[in-house]
């Protein structure tokens, strides 16, 4: 990644894992800090981090990007699903 948010930044390995769990059915950041073994607070601040990289308003239109049901940005459509 770089140091400035926008939406061709890339996602860290560790984003990219978030948003397969999320894709998956991880939805609340109460799931994703079970999974992860973070806090709820952690997986909000990594939340609001790829949404803002992703230039996604919610992980509604996060997960329409990753599926191709709406434009995605670089940093999502490279992902390798």
């Amino acid at each position: 990644g770089t140091l400035l948010y926008g939406r061709s930044e890339r996602l860290t390995p560790g984003e990219i894992a978030i948003v397969r769990a999320v894709l998956t059915g991880c939805t609340s950041n109460k799931a994703l800090a079970e999974k992860f073994v973070t806090s709820w607070k952690t997986q909000h601040i990594h939340m609001s981090r790829i949404l803002q990289k992703a230039g996604a308003v919610d992980r509604v239109q996060l997960v329409l990007m990753c599926v191709g049901r709406m434009e995605a940005p670089k940093c999502i459509s490279e992902i390798e699903w």
